[in-house]
């Protein structure tokens, strides 16, 4: 790999598009580049990675593509140039699919299969994102391109078909909110539901192969804070909050990337129905 030297004239900006031209990688005239090999890194140094794709962003479709070897200094954005020019991808998909790092959607795979957390910033080193080495990663080709913050989550939002008991309308959509009302407010956007009519939410808990309904009224002890030291150790006061009070990140919706959120509309869930979720 070819690198570009910084004032001190240590090699630190990888060159990472080999199909790119010079200019477009901001090589200039007179820059000094250093060839390093990638097979002089230690095994401290490196991560060895399995990387996926996605077309869906639902783990259903997932495919493997090819393992790779890659300093684990080196930033999301020199992971996606790599992508970039992946032979086993540029094969799946073509040489014009994707359009630049932004279009690039990368995320964690679990041991179980599901996906996990997206990346979000792209400065930051694979160490720094806490990427271990031979975890698996899933690629995702974007139509649009992507800037998400810590607070912002990728989600699924599915219709329950109550006469069926299944989910349709299956929608991938982006969600800021912090509380379930946010969530429903997302869902009667999404599908266009009338004021007025009750909507019930549940998530998936894919490893234990149920739907957890969302209840506004559940009531959920937490730490009040504060406290006082009682035989010499401090003991942290405890309160009930309904779940409707707290943030979607804590318990118990402990709401992430990828998770999957149904919808119903109350009405339909007549007592002759019986829907469970």
């Amino acid at each position: 790999t070819f690198f570009r030297v910084d004032a001190f004239e240590e090699p630190v900006m990888p060159l990472r598009r080999v199909k790119l031209p010079l200019k477009k990688s901001n090589v200039s005239t007179g820059d000094l580049l250093v060839l390093k090999s990638e097979k002089d890194l230690s095994p401290d140094e490196k991560l060895k990675l399995s990387l996926h794709f996605t077309q869906s962003g639902l783990s259903e479709d997932s495919k493997y593509l090819e393992d790779i070897e890659i300093n684990k200094d080196f930033t999301l954005n020199d992971l996606k140039q790599i992508v970039m020019d992946l032979p086993t991808l540029v094969k799946l998909v073509g040489n014009e699919a994707i359009r630049s790092e932004a279009h690039l959607r990368i995320r964690e795979k679990t041991f179980s299969g599901f996906f996990g957390r997206i990346f979000r910033e792209p400065n930051k080193t694979l160490k720094q994102h806490n990427v271990k080495d031979h975890s698996s990663l899933v690629i995702q080709i974007l139509a649009e391109p992507e800037v998400l913050d810590n607070n912002s989550f990728v989600l699924f939002m599915a219709r329950r078909d109550i006469t069926t008991k299944t989910y349709v309308q299956t929608r991938e959509v982006k969600f800021s909110g912090s509380k379930i009302k946010d969530l429903k407010t997302k869902a009667q956007e999404v599908f266009e539901i009338a004021d007025g009519l009750q909507i019930e939410l549940a998530k998936h808990v894919p490893h234990q192969f149920e739907w957890k309904w969302l209840d506004e009224d559940e009531k959920v002890e937490v730490k009040a804070g504060g406290g006082k030291k009682k035989g010499g150790k401090f003991k942290n006061a405890k309160q009930i909050m309904l779940a409707k009070e707290l943030d979607v990140k804590q318990f118990p919706v402990l709401l992430k990337d990828g998770d999957i959120i149904g919808i119903r509309i109350g009405e339909e869930n007549s007592a002759d129905v019986g829907d469970d979720w």
